[in-house]
């Protein structure tokens, strides 16, 4: 039976809920005349579940007329071991928990296992009992927290659509169908960092306009650009003098402060740059280096998606920075891009 993905409220006698929960036991209400519905839906009986639970509860202006509450019960003694539960918490809170075992009635459980801290409750004529109060819980299923995602922020890992989901007030529906949603937060190894997945989302889409609306001198203007902003005094070098055996440069950066020059090769490029862009910067940084007081450091800038394997090979060996399309897109948003106009 392939794996099932289920969320389950704990809302129900919260503050005992937990404390089961905090031992590994998800829980549920229907106590009492409910413990009749256990066997029926267990075995997977359906008719006769629902003939019970009319037996039971007709009448009740709670459950009349609400057909989504006669298959909470249902749905909870019908976990399998290895089944997905999410559990909403309060605070903002949530847990992903991995089914360990079968359900059990609580006049079953054994209240030893939470320890001699809970020694409040306790099981009495068919009930679980919270000092003098009984507490309407009827069910309870062993649990395990899934890759320690117990107690985590819904903000921190919750994608949109886990996060809509949760916002459904019965006590459990099945999700299925957003269970990538629930893979993707189990396999989360840090929260989700909404900077970080916006400038992703929004880096290849800027990229491509940036491939298809400048030309390879607006493209040196962008990098000249976002060289100043980032502190350093820069120029275009193309048409500079003095360059032989090929040697070449398209922007200059000087930061007079830091006694830094950054020396550019700007390639407006689609798929993959080459190696020459490493031949020629490396010269012209051999030739133009020759001021002692500063440092000098030659970078590849490329709208290309990546780098020729002889490009990183030569890139190595001249202690050149390759600098590829997706890479620059980053940098570009990251530097920010309100005055981005200004380049050209």
């Amino acid at each position: 039976m392939s794996k099932r993905y289920l969320m389950h409220r704990i809302g129900h006698d919260y503050n005992v809920a937990k404390k089961l929960l905090d031992k590994g036991y998800l829980s549920t209400g229907f106590s009492g005349e409910g413990l009749k519905l256990f066997e029926a839906a267990v075995a997977r009986d359906k008719e006769k579940y629902y003939v019970i639970c009319d037996e039971i509860y007709m009448g009740q202006e709670w459950w009349a007329g609400k057909k989504v509450k006669h298959r909470q019960p249902y749905r909870f003694l019908t976990l399998n071991v290895g089944d997905i539960v999410v559990t909403p918490l309060w605070n903002g809170k949530f847990s992903i928990l991995e089914v360990l075992g079968a359900p059990e009635k609580i006049i079953d459980f054994d209240i030893s296992v939470l320890g001699a801290g809970n020694g409040q409750l306790y099981i009495k004529d068919g009930f679980l009992l919270d000092g003098d109060r009984q507490v309407d819980l009827g069910f309870v299923i062993p649990v395990k927290a899934v890759a320690s995602k117990s107690d985590i922020s819904r903000a921190d890992y919750a994608d949109s659509h886990l996060t809509s989901r949760m916002k459904f007030q019965q006590t459990n529906i099945y999700m299925d169908d957003i269970k990538d949603s629930i893979d993707g937060v189990i396999a989360a190894k840090e929260p989700l960092n909404f900077y970080n997945t916006a400038v992703e989302s929004m880096s290849g889409e800027f990229l491509k306009v940036i491939r298809d609306e400048l030309n390879p001198d607006k493209f040196e203007k962008l990098v000249k650009w976002f060289m100043d902003k980032q502190g350093f005094k820069a120029r275009i070098a193309a048409n500079e003098r003095g360059k032989k055996d090929n040697a070449d440069a398209d922007i200059v950066a000087d930061n007079e402060l830091l006694k830094l020059v950054i020396q550019i090769q700007a390639k407006h490029h689609k798929g993959i740059t080459d190696d020459w862009a490493v031949e020629q910067i490396s010269r012209y940084g051999e030739q133009k280096s020759l001021d002692n007081d500063n440092t000098y450091i030659q970078w590849v800038i490329s709208t290309a998606d990546d780098y020729s394997e002889e490009a990183k090979n030569k890139s190595i060996e001249k202690n050149v920075r390759l600098i590829d399309g997706p890479t620059f897109a980053r940098m570009l948003i990251d530097a920010g891009v309100d005055n981005i106009n200004d380049a050209f």
